[in-house]
């Protein structure tokens, strides 16, 4: 849930500043609409029987790829996160949380 709030938040973070209230909107339907696609396409991932449990992870990956660049980034226009922040910054924390932990 929280993957998908961040996600949400980082499509409108520099449009809802800026932007026109019928550009807000429009922008809105069309991340909604995104988020029914995904939705629809990670379902149908989890209810094929034959498939092996990487099979379906594989499959719900490229649904959420196709979620996060093809819809909300080519056909919405966000302005995505390049994930810069989360290379530099995750390693140090994970080491932290580590060394607090005793490991």
């Amino acid at each position: 849930m929280k993957l998908l709030f961040l996600s949400l938040s980082s499509a409108f973070g520099g449009k809802l500043a800026t932007s026109q209230s019928a550009e807000i909107l429009a922008d809105f339907d069309c991340t909604v609409e995104c988020y029914k696609t995904l939705f629809k396409d990670v379902v149908k991932c989890g209810s094929d029987e034959e498939a092996t449990q990487e099979e379906i992870d594989l499959c719900g990956n490229q649904a959420f790829a196709d979620f996060w660049y093809s819809c909300l980034g080519q056909q919405c226009g966000a302005n995505l996160p390049e994930g810069v922040c989360a290379e530099r910054c995750i390693p140090p924390l994970e080491d932290a949380v580590m060394k607090c932990d005793g490991k």
